[in-house]
Formats: structure tokens, C-alpha cells, sequence
């Protein structure tokens, strides 16, 4: 009979993501694409670095924060995540701290603040079923799309009038046509062994793709024990119909090298 000398860590969502991430993005690719894309765009609009105004609406653990923030530029960030935030207190190049906003409350955060040129929206599929944005969890429809529909108005309303939204779709990993699993190795808290198995799920009915994955931990002296996370895509193809009826103009697809997310860019009317 296994004897088990103690219980693994408690997982959240922070750890979790961020193990999840390792394995998809080379970062120092992803950064320096983002940075060409921010300085094209603020070059076609005539804004200078100098008072280009950037604002991270899903800033997670801070990491891109704090390099966007190492190469100069104004940035600030926020989530509505408290465990993703505590998470980001562990990173100590963060300039500013990041605020827990709910996404349905951002132009109003802004309403005392200066209003950003960019606003940043990464894994924003995510929340739009399940996540930061808690009054969409179980609902489905109309009733859902409604709800996006508001988040997305809620984005437009906190740029400046010209000001580009980056939004992201369906991950390149999701682009199959059929449901899908694999499994790999990685690390928790960069030194506990676990494998990740990810499952995909389509849901043509609902225009929507699930991607669950189930943590099993592989360190012997821990009883085995298996976490699972659920997170639903937005194909681009809705997300573009959603930005249009949003008031969103000039809505084009955005390649980010080094991750496996797909963008589009979307402006606000001057």
C-alpha cells in the first residue's frame, strides 16, 4: 500500500494559466511583436511614445505589463481577477500596480483617468463564457450574446475617439474542425512535475469551442489527484460580427508571433 506523506499545493487559476501558457508562447517573440504592432499603429495615427497611452484590460500576472513597461511605455493594467492579481504581486518590475476591475465597469474606472489610446485585451474569449466576466456563466444565446455585446460597448467607450482595441479569438491550438486531446509535462510553482491533459470540444449550436484541461500531479510523494478547468472561444468569425455591432470600424486580423492566440484590431470612430 502508497503511504502519502503530505497534500500538493492548492492550485488557482494564476498557477494554472501560467503553466498552460509556458508550453504555448515563446514570450521574447510575442513582446517584440506586440511592440512592432504598437509602434505601427501609433506611427499610422500620429501618436508619439512619448504620449501614447497604453492600457492592459487583462493584465493576468503582469508579465507583459512589466515588459511593455521596461521598454518605455506608458502602460497600466487591470484584471478581474483578485487571484490573478495577488499572482502579480510575486513580480517585482511591475511599475503600477494592477486594479481589479470587472470588465462591464471599465469606461467608468476611466472616467477619472485618462482615457488610453490602446487598450490591450488578451484571452478575451475566456472570460466571455467563463472567467472575470461572472454574469455570463451558464448563459447561452442571446442572452450571452447580449452580455458581450455590453463588454464590448464597455471597450469602445473607455478608448479616446480614434483610439484601437486589440482583442483576442479562437488560439491557432483550437483550429480544428474536430474534437481533439493531447497530453505534456510541465511545472507548477517552477518545480512540482504535473501533466496536462487538454481536451477540445466544438458546440456548433452555441458558436463556441471548449477547452478543458485536467491537472494530474505527478510528484509520487502526493496522492494522485486530478483539477479540471474549462475555458470557451469565441470563433473570429462571431467576435467580428459582435465588434461591428458594437460600433467598432476598420476590424482586421492582427498577427502576434510567438503565441498561439489570434488578434484583431479594431478602431474607434474620431
Amino acid at each position: 500500500m502508497a503511504h502519502f506523506s503530505s497534500r500538493p499545493p492548492r492550485i488557482n487559476i494564476a498557477e494554472l494559466w501560467e503553466a498552460a501558457r509556458r508550453s504555448t508562447t515563446d514570450f521574447p517573440q510575442r513582446i517584440a511583436s506586440l511592440d512592432q504592432w504598437i509602434r505601427k499603429t501609433a506611427r499610422s495615427k500620429g501618436w508619439s511614445k512619448k504620449d501614447l497611452r497604453i492600457h492592459d484590460a487583462a493584465a493576468g500576472d503582469g508579465e507583459v505589463l512589466a515588459a511593455l513597461q521596461e521598454r518605455r511605455y506608458r502602460v497600466t493594467g487591470s484584471d478581474g481577477s483578485p487571484k490573478m492579481i495577488q499572482h502579480s504581486t510575486r513580480r517585482p518590475k511591475i511599475g503600477a500596480p494592477i486594479d481589479l476591475v470587472q470588465w462591464q465597469n471599465l469606461a467608468t474606472y476611466f472616467g477619472e483617468r485618462e482615457a488610453p489610446h490602446l487598450l490591450l485585451v488578451p484571452g478575451a474569449s475566456i472570460p466571455f463564457d467563463r472567467g472575470w466576466d461572472r454574469n455570463l456563466r451558464g448563459v447561452t444565446g442571446k442572452a450571452r450574446e447580449g452580455s458581450i455585446l455590453a463588454a464590448l460597448r464597455n471597450f469602445k467607450n473607455t478608448l479616446i475617439p480614434g483610439g484601437v482595441l486589440l482583442i483576442s479569438t479562437l488560439p491557432q491550438t483550437l483550429m480544428t474542425e474536430k474534437a481533439h486531446r493531447w497530453q505534456y509535462r510541465t511545472s507548477l510553482f517552477g518545480k512540482y512535475p504535473v501533466t496536462l491533459a487538454e481536451r477540445i470540444i466544438h458546440d456548433p449550436r452555441n458558436q463556441t469551442t471548449r477547452w478543458q484541461v485536467k491537472v494530474r500531479w505527478d510528484e509520487p510523494r502526493w496522492k494522485p489527484r486530478i483539477i479540471s478547468r474549462t475555458a470557451f472561444y469565441l470563433p473570429p468569425e462571431s467576435l467580428q460580427r459582435l465588434l461591428r455591432l458594437a460600433g467598432f470600424v476598420n476590424i482586421k486580423p492582427v498577427s502576434i508571433k510567438g503565441e498561439s492566440f489570434q488578434y484583431l484590431s479594431a478602431e474607434v470612430l474620431r
